[in-house]
C-alpha cells in the first residue's frame, strides 16, 4: 500500500529537471510491477500527467 500511495502521489517539484521527476515515477512503477502489481502504461501516462506541478498545466492540458 506505502509503495502505491508514493506512486500515485509522487509529485512534480518545478523545481527540479523533469526528468528526475519522470526518472522517479518511473522507478516507482518498476518497483510495483516487481512486486506483481499489474500497471499499464496508461496508468504510469495518468500519474506523470495528473501530478505535473501546476506551472505545467498548460502542456497537462493539451496532452
Amino acid at each position: 500500500i506505502a509503495l502505491k500511495r508514493q506512486f500515485y502521489g509522487f509529485n512534480h517539484d518545478a523545481e527540479a529537471p523533469i526528468h528526475t521527476y519522470v526518472s522517479g515515477i518511473m522507478s516507482l512503477a518498476g518497483r510495483l510491477k516487481a512486486i506483481g502489481v499489474k500497471l499499464e502504461d496508461i496508468d504510469i501516462v495518468d500519474v506523470l500527467i495528473f501530478n505535473l506541478d501546476e506551472s505545467w498545466s498548460s502542456i497537462a492540458a493539451s496532452l
